[in-house]
């Protein structure tokens, strides 16, 4: 169980230094990989990951992950003070050259449908972290907001999130759309951000969910939104917006949700925001409480990552 304990730090900012730390260890080592001619790997990378964020990040695993059969590394979950929680099961992949890819496609696809059906078991939201290379690793794909010289965006680029409903209609798409749409794991981290969505033409939003999405929001919220700002992106670039309600757990948020889809395989709204409830399941409580975790847990989650906002 890999648990992340911001609560000792002082601030967002240093919230944001622990990520940017652990990015800077990634990018150093596949640098360095790169020009011994190695390969780099997924669980070398999240062992830095893990490593290069403590104190603020504890590396706790308490079963055996099993790779093949599910892929699905971590179960995340971020806690504000008031309660409020946001999860996600997280997969790691590597970019790869020659050809260039991201192998969402893995074992003929099955690995992205059980981490899916994983996902859809603990009512969370997929999502991949992309181990994206150096910049210099990947220098023919410049980034939307490309600087000339040394662009920051690239660098953060390194250590990335790409949620996975984006990731199964990206799966056969040119890689190039997976990196552009990939957001850098530190910008969770930065409260200068924006995260607000662009608007949907046609679709009609309740107050409350309206509000979430274009007013001001900090913690396990702005995570959130962050990730369907990503979503919604990508949605927009589609043709129709067609909107009906879907069901939803009694601890979420925001439980009247449009099932608009557009070309993703489910609709988005609930597909990210099934992540974020009032509390924390009862399995988080009895981690944080030094209990045993006695819930049912899919046997490809390797740990809980728990990030105190």
């Amino acid at each position: 169980m890999s648990v992340m304990d911001l609560s000792g730090m002082d601030d967002a900012l240093d919230f944001r230094a622990a990520l940017v730390r652990a990015r800077e260890a990634v990018e150093t080592h596949v640098t360095r990989v790169d020009a011994m001619g190695h390969a780099w790997h997924e669980t070398t990378l999240t062992d830095l990951l893990l490593e290069q964020a403590w104190p603020a990040m504890r590396a706790l695993p308490f079963n055996q992950v099993q790779e093949g059969a599910v892929g699905a590394d971590w179960l995340w979950w971020w806690l504000d003070q008031d309660g409020t929680a946001f999860g996600m099961l997280v997969q790691a992949k590597r970019l790869h050259a020659d050809p260039w890819r991201i192998d969402y496609g893995y074992r003929g696809g099955a690995q992205l449908r059980d981490l899916l059906s994983a996902a859809e078991a603990l009512s969370v939201p997929p999502v991949y972290c992309l181990y994206l290379g150096s910049k210099a690793f990947r220098a023919q794909f410049a980034c939307d907001a490309h600087e000339e010289g040394d662009c920051a965006r690239c660098h953060a680029a390194t250590v990335s999130l790409q949620p996975g409903i984006i990731a199964a209609h990206a799966a056969a798409l040119p890689v190039d759309f997976s990196i552009r749409q990939a957001i850098p794991l530190e910008y969770l981290g930065d409260p200068n951000q924006d995260t607000r969505p662009p608007l949907l033409a046609g679709m009609s939003l309740p107050a409350d969910l309206e509000q979430f999405l274009y007013e001001d929001q900090r913690g396990a919220n702005a995570v959130a939104r962050h990730l369907l700002k990503r979503v919604i992106e990508v949605r927009a670039g589609q043709l129709s917006v067609d909107v009906g309600d879907v069901r939803v757990a009694p601890d979420q948020v925001y439980k009247d949700l449009p099932d608009d889809r557009g070309h993703l395989y489910e609709p988005y709204f609930p597909n990210i925001l099934r992540g974020l409830r009032t509390s924390p399941p009862d399995y988080l409580h009895d981690l944080l409480a030094g209990r045993p975790v006695t819930a049912t847990l899919p046997s490809s989650v390797a740990g809980v990552v728990v990030l105190t906002l």
